[in-house]
């Protein structure tokens, strides 16, 4: 499992990538990556960064509250890539969407899991 003290930018990175990508291919044949200009491809860009940048930003909060707010952070970030994307024709449709709030829950849920510090184990741990 991804652990580490950036494991949750880094994961909230890789999933706003994996966002971006899915959305700009769509659900229809004709649809590829050629389809987005310069012009999306660099706010596209500009959004996946600032999902992992916001969600590094963040602090965890102790007790109950745990990852919650770097959890939150991912959601937006994923959701607004996937916006953003869906947006480059000038349409989104109910599909790109759905799309879009499925992948703000996929982000939500892999960084609450995710733990973000070193885990320490004894050294007589087996």
């Amino acid at each position: 499992m991804l652990s580490g003290k950036y494991a949750k930018a880094v994961l909230a990175l890789l999933i706003a990538i994996a966002t971006a990508l899915v959305t700009a291919l769509g659900t229809s044949p004709q649809q590829n990556l050629g389809h987005l200009g310069t012009y999306d491809w660099l706010k596209i860009i500009g959004a996946v960064l600032a999902s992992g940048g916001f969600t590094w930003w963040c602090e965890n909060v102790p007790g109950i509250a745990g990852g919650i707010i770097k959890a939150f952070s991912a959601f937006a970030g994923a959701f607004v890539t996937a916006l953003i994307t869906a947006y480059a024709d000038s349409v989104v449709t109910q599909g790109e969407l759905i799309g879009a709030i499925s992948a703000g829950f996929v982000a939500l849920l892999a960084i609450y899991q995710v733990t973000n510090g070193v885990r320490v184990t004894s050294p007589n741990y087996p």
